[in-house]
């Protein structure tokens, strides 16, 4: 039998979960050992995925990854899940605000577009984030009724965000004015939901 030390359990962990074949929670389960091993290591908790209810109406899950991963930067993936109503965002929106300075990468996704504004408004308004290099904002329906408001929180969310290359957001209504994003090399505009807006428009 093959035996590691735990520094090179750690590393096999690492890139286990970087490449997606397996998860925290299987790690745990298969001995003790490997459990108190992810337990102590930072590196398998900064990337950070709320898409259930209970991640909402829970917070615990989101403390326990943000507590383990100690000071190291974190990758958040969000999907507002359709039985979440804006009360029950407030407190996950509320605990990240206080964490944005960590965060490397932020996705967040909603089914309705009025969600994903005021999720974004009450967590990133005003907040800076120095190792921010990628966002990403997606909606999976907009209506014509979401045309009257402006993305306006996009204006000073996240500010400021030196490292911010790569940015992608709904197609419609773009804020105004547009914010200045000098470092971006990326940049996309999601419109596949919008038939009913002019191209010239998007244009």
């Amino acid at each position: 039998m093959v035996h590691f030390n735990c520094d090179i359990l750690s590393l096999i962990f690492i890139e286990v979960l970087h490449t997606g074949s397996s998860s925290l929670l299987t790690l745990g389960l298969v001995k003790r050992a490997w459990y108190e091993i992810a337990w102590r290591t930072p590196q398998l908790w900064t990337r950070l995925v709320l898409n259930r209810k209970s991640h909402f109406t829970n917070l615990e899950y989101a403390q326990l990854y943000l507590q383990k991963s100690g000071t190291l930067p974190m990758d958040i993936h969000i999907a507002l899940p359709d039985d979440v109503d804006v009360n029950e965002m407030e407190g996950v929106a509320d605990l990240l605000h206080g964490q944005t300075s960590r965060f490397r990468s932020f996705d967040l996704h909603s089914q309705i577009r009025r969600e994903l504004e005021e999720f974004f408004f009450l967590m990133a308004e005003g907040r800076p984030a120095p190792l921010l290099e990628s966002l990403k904002l997606t909606v999976q329906s907009c209506t014509p009724c979401d045309t009257v408001f402006y993305f306006v929180s996009l204006l000073t969310a996240f500010t400021p965000a030196p490292r911010l290359s790569h940015i992608e957001i709904p197609g419609w209504p773009l804020p105004k004015p547009f914010p200045r994003l000098p470092n971006v090399t990326s940049f996309i505009v999601d419109s596949m939901s919008l038939d009913f807006i002019p191209i010239y428009e998007l244009i």
